[in-house]
């Protein structure tokens, strides 16, 4: 259903996904520790329009199909706990429940993700959801754990995305009436 809200709509500059998973495992090389990530699709850094403390954020053409991006962002508080603010802490490797990830950047101080009462130790690509996690919802249409977030486009109101979204509802309750 995401996916079909992403490329459908009209009236969004940009649609994302993530999902809270946790508490994970994590091997930084010291001693292990438990996190809690989001998995996000690879188009959220730019969707929310923030830009990384230090090196990259990930982005959609990182994403090539399950297990493609094996990589990471970290909190800037992680980051700042776990690596003492280390800048050379990019392209070190760390296990998220034994899969290795590479880190690629560190959001900047105060960035919390998109919830308000819940601030991720880092970001992982939702394509690595098998490996991180041990399962894939996105292979199930049926599967609503994805919380789903996005930008209008200017002058575009809240009304006509409404309408817009219910149009694509309709669609897919049409074209998946089992789901």
């Amino acid at each position: 259903d995401y996916k079909d809200l992403r490329d459908r709509n009209r009236t969004f500059s940009g649609l994302m996904g993530f999902n809270i998973i946790g508490p994970v495992g994590v091997q930084t090389g010291g001693s292990p520790s438990v996190a809690w990530p989001y998995l996000v699709t690879g188009n959220y850094f730019d969707t929310v329009g923030v830009q990384p403390r230090l090196g990259r954020f990930f982005h959609a053409e990182d994403e090539k199909g399950p297990g493609s991006a094996p990589i990471v962002v970290l909190s800037y508080d992680y980051w700042r706990s776990h690596f003492g603010g280390d800048s050379r802490v990019l392209g070190r490797s760390m296990e998220v429940n034994h899969h290795p990830l590479t880190i690629i950047g560190v959001a900047p101080a105060g960035f919390r993700g998109t919830e308000l009462f819940f601030a991720p130790a880092m970001w992982v690509p939702m394509v690595e959801e098998q490996e991180v996690r041990g399962m894939n919802s996105q292979q199930y249409r049926g599967d609503h754990s994805m919380l789903i977030g996005g930008r209008l486009k200017p002058g575009v109101t809240a009304a006509q995305a409404t309408a817009d979204l219910n149009a694509i509802g309709t669609w897919l309750a049409k074209a998946y009436p089992g789901d």
